[in-house]
């Protein structure tokens, strides 16, 4: 009678609905990681959170192609003063390997005459597992304003 329930379990677990949640767990834990190692003032480990073949496609800017590249952009951005990011995902769309992420952003910027301003905006990212299993960012696209 035990193995009834056992073997209940072990369908349960390898269901596609489990799988996608701990997909979803994995992404939520990078987009976390992604966050912490930013506000650590930490570009190379923000970096290494993107695939090989990245891109990020800022506003108003060129778009940025490979993890070295996006490690200077991110670099670049914690040496300009944009701090405090906060990401909240408020959609995730999970298909194979790849994942569709929309969310809201939030963070600080250095104000004319001292102190600083709160900015915000919207990304969308898609994350792509890579042969390791591990969710990585990318395409990374965002804008500010509400």
């Amino acid at each position: 009678m035990k193995s009834i329930p056992l073997a209940m379990l072990a369908l349960l677990l390898l269901s596609p609905v489990a799988l996608a949640g701990s997909d979803e767990d994995a992404i939520a834990a990078a987009t976390l990681a992604w966050e912490k190692a930013y506000n650590a003032g930490n570009g190379a480990e923000v970096g290494a959170l993107y695939s090989v073949d990245g891109a990020l496609l800022p506003p108003g800017g060129a778009q940025v192609n490979g993890r070295q590249a996006i490690t200077e952009f991110w670099s670049g951005a914690i040496a300009s003063g944009l701090a405090n990011v906060d990401l909240e995902t408020l959609e995730l769309e999970i298909a194979g390997d790849k994942a569709i992420d929309i969310g809201r952003l939030s963070g600080t910027v250095p104000a004319e005459g001292g102190g600083t301003t709160a900015v915000a905006g919207k990304f969308i990212v898609i994350w792509k597992r890579g042969d390791d299993g591990a969710w990585r960012l990318h395409r990374d696209i965002w804008n500010m304003g509400q």
